[in-house]
């Protein structure tokens, strides 16, 4: 299961103007006095030589995304200053007499419009009034659905093109020999962030997606056959403890009533683009500042609770693919979620999510095209021109919103990325979507709803999904489950797929989940590599690993900084994995296209 909530970028200290580089990259034969650079925004601050007394506090807050010394004066379009690319400093003086009302439009080298709206101006567009509306969303997964619904209520018209046959992505439905399975995601902890993404799009979650609450959530169970189990309750749950380790109970409440209040307090940053310290600010957030920069590690051993239960707390790390020192402190957030809004498995499956979607878009007039593979975005001035298809057909649009994923978005289909971004990208850990058997069981069937069982030693976890318990389906007396087991990215590509293959063999081999069964049969197997095929992925990875670090430097921006009218959704950007927080992606990733384009 992916990452849960963390702020992007909220406590990540920005690079001064000066040096950053531009929209794109500059040519050496562009660097004369005599090149005339496309309009741009730029954020104008003023510095005053010596800071005043109020703002010494900054230099206690290292990691701020903006220091406080710096006062914004306003966004200028520089349509005319020779050899500055965007965010480099313009060498031009601002002084505090210019305070918010901006600088004069006499100004020299500088337009007359001072633009409140975004951080770069909407990309100008030439032709009928028509083109400026059309706009192209590049797969239809949970965060390219939301925002194709969110763009076509606000008048938009939207095309969405998606390389598979059906909606959802790794949320869609695979279907084998009678059965219908979720082909990836498998519990819904973040009902409220679910909520508010159908809000917003004029839907009501609980009429279009009933959910059903799940009393016995998941097990762990240690090489030596001890379990520790979770329920929705928490004092049924701290009473189990208790039993097995006599005075966990009390300080396991203790540390679910804490996660639960700052994951409430920090909640309000899931709903905004690009949180920073200003909304920690406002919102009264910043008391868990400290939090946020400290490791899932740290604040487990915190705790003082025992090993067993700490390592039963910290097993999504394994399926996120980390170890607990890498993951972000927001982790620490599951037990609150389980214990107090509920974990849920939607009637249907988790792939009903993005068909419900989908039919609100095709309600509200979007379009799709599916087995439509992009394969290029095309540019010019490092502005947004369409896609090219993999059939040739190029399609043009005033904007792109790109639901495929951000390293593909930048260092795949860009047909100029900008070689700064590039590097920085090319370096992020990669997620692998481990291995998995899609099966049909006979015989008792008993909770917890997922079964994990760790390995020795530093191994990774394997997980068994009891989908039957939920799910109504049978055929022939068996019903639906799901094995399946994470992998090191860089493991997973030194095996191969004759590695990943073998590996899925000795699992299904073990005995563990295999009790209480009389019979099983194998639908079907995924590994590695025909996850990445199958579903288009890139490198054959789900997305970066969402390390600590990854998120204290920021979430890849909803709104691109390098290429104007391009706009990112999905898994890479804020606030995240989890199908809930894709579905917020999209709408984050449509309001700022909007505000741009009109």
């Amino acid at each position: 299961m992916p990452a849960p909530p963390a702020p992007a970028a909220l406590l990540c200290r920005t690079g001064r103007a000066r040096g950053r580089h531009g929209c794109c990259a500059t040519p050496a034969h562009a660097q004369s006095a005599g090149v005339q650079h496309s309009a741009r925004c730029m954020s104008l601050v003023w510095r005053s030589g010596r800071p005043h007394r109020s703002h010494r506090m900054r230099r206690t807050t290292q990691g701020v995304e903006r220091s406080l010394s710096q006062r914004p004066v306003r966004h200028a379009q520089l349509p005319c200053i020779s050899c500055l690319r965007l965010r480099e400093w313009s060498g031009l003086h601002v002084s505090s007499a210019h305070g918010r009302d901006g600088i004069s439009s006499d100004s020299p080298g500088l337009c007359d419009r001072m633009d409140w709206t975004s951080h770069h101006a909407a990309p100008a567009r030439p032709g009928p009034s028509e083109m400026s509306r059309q706009i192209v969303v590049i797969g239809a997964g949970v965060g390219g659905l939301s925002g194709a619904v969110r763009l076509a209520r606000a008048g938009f018209a939207v095309t969405v093109l998606e390389a598979r046959e059906q909606p959802g992505g790794l949320a869609s439905e695979a279907s084998y020999d009678g059965f219908s399975f979720d082909a990836g995601p498998y519990i819904l902890l973040d009902r409220p962030g679910l909520e508010w993404s159908f809000e917003a799009l004029g839907l009501d979650l609980t009429a279009e997606v009933p959910l059903i609450g799940i009393d016995d959530v998941y097990e762990v169970e240690s090489p030596d056959g001890s379990k520790v189990v979770f329920y929705s309750d928490v004092e049924k749950t701290a009473g189990g403890f208790e039993e097995k380790w006599p005075g966990s109970a009390k300080p396991y409440k203790k540390f679910v009533r804490k996660m639960e209040r700052i994951s409430r307090a920090l909640r309000p940053m899931l709903q905004v683009s690009r949180p920073g310290a200003l909304g920690l600010i406002r919102s009264g957030a910043w008391l868990h500042a400290p939090f946020l920069v400290r490791s899932l590690a740290a604040v487990l051993s915190d705790s003082g609770l025992p090993a067993p239960i700490v390592e039963a707390m910290a097993i999504w790390t394994h399926v996120a693919g980390q170890t607990k020192s890498q993951a972000p402190s927001p982790l620490a957030f599951v037990p609150a979620l389980m214990h107090s809004v509920g974990p849920y498995y939607p009637k249907g499956g988790i792939r009903c999510i993005p068909q419900v979607l989908e039919q609100a878009a095709i309600a509200a007039g979007v379009r799709f095209r599916y087995s439509t593979k992009v394969t290029r975005i095309r540019t010019k001035d490092c502005s947004v021109l369409g896609v090219e298809t993999e059939r040739g057909e190029f399609i043009p649009a005033a904007a792109l919103l790109s639901n495929s994923a951000a390293l593909q978005t930048y260092l795949q289909l860009l047909d100029a990325p900008a070689p700064a971004l590039t590097k920085r990208l090319s370096t992020l850990p990669l997620q692998s979507p481990g291995v998995c058997a899609y099966l049909a069981v006979r015989g008792r069937v008993t909770p917890p709803y997922l079964a994990f069982k760790l390995g020795e030693g530093n191994q990774r976890c394997r997980l068994l999904i009891r989908a039957s318990l939920f799910d109504t389906q049978v055929v022939d007396g068996y019903v639906p489950a799901r094995l399946l087991a994470p992998m090191e990215y860089a493991e997973a590509e030194r095996v191969g797929p004759a590695g990943q293959a073998s590996y899925l063999d000795q699992l299904l081999e073990e005995d563990w989940w295999q009790r209480d069964l009389d019979d099983f049969r194998v639908l079907a197997k995924r590994t590695a590599e025909q996850w990445g095929t199958q579903y288009h992925l890139y490198a054959n990875s789900m997305n970066p690993v969402m390390t600590g670090k990854f998120m204290r430097q920021g979430r890849v921006p909803h709104r691109s900084p390098q290429v104007r009218g391009l706009y990112l959704a999905g898994s890479s950007t804020h606030p995240g994995q989890w199908v809930s927080f894709c579905a917020i992606s999209g709408i984050l990733a449509a309001d700022c296209l909007i505000k741009d384009l009109n």
